[in-house]
């Protein structure tokens, strides 16, 4: 936690976050790509991509590194085809989130994202600014598919992405 600067009084929130994010993506409805090492390698890059944008100075004002690393390790807990009948991922995010121990403030904004980084969503959506006025209100959401998506091109395909930046 030090290497993501979590501040103190919100450790013992990551690190019920963390146990419900293992517990949960280690369930029977996850396939080897949803997996918990996923989870861990988007939080990787979104600190990575962090980083890479502070150092540039590019960093939004509105930028909240406790909800953009939460929403991180959410991003995958209740998608949608992996989703029990008659729930949302919003709900299961936020329930998990209150259980945890976070604000409803918080919870509903590591929610937001979380049903936002979706590509499939963001492709399929009949409103293509969609995504671009949530990531206004929520700048942690592009942080978050950003990693999402470096992630699922695999190593050759990072390699390719981060010569060509």
């Amino acid at each position: 936690m030090d290497k993501l600067s979590i501040p103190h009084p919100h450790r013992p929130l990551f690190l019920a976050v963390n146990r419900v994010v293992l517990d949960y993506m280690y369930g029977p409805r996850y396939d080897p790509s949803h997996d918990y090492e996923h989870i861990q390698r988007v939080v990787k890059y979104v600190h990575e991509l962090y980083l890479a944008e502070k150092a540039a100075g590019r960093l939004p004002q509105n930028l909240d590194l406790t909800t953009m690393y939460l929403a991180a390790m959410m991003h995958d807990v209740g998608e949608t085809k992996y989703l029990e009948k008659n729930r949302t991922q919003f709900e299961v995010v936020t329930e998990k989130m209150l259980a945890c121990g976070a604000s409803p403030r918080l919870a509903n904004d590591v929610a937001t994202i979380a049903v936002n980084v979706s590509y499939t969503r963001e492709a399929t959506a009949s409103d293509k600014t969609f995504i671009h006025s949530v990531i206004a209100r929520h700048p942690e959401l592009a942080f978050v598919q950003d990693a999402d998506r470096l992630d699922a091109l695999g190593p050759s395909g990072q390699g390719g992405a981060l010569s060509a930046s």
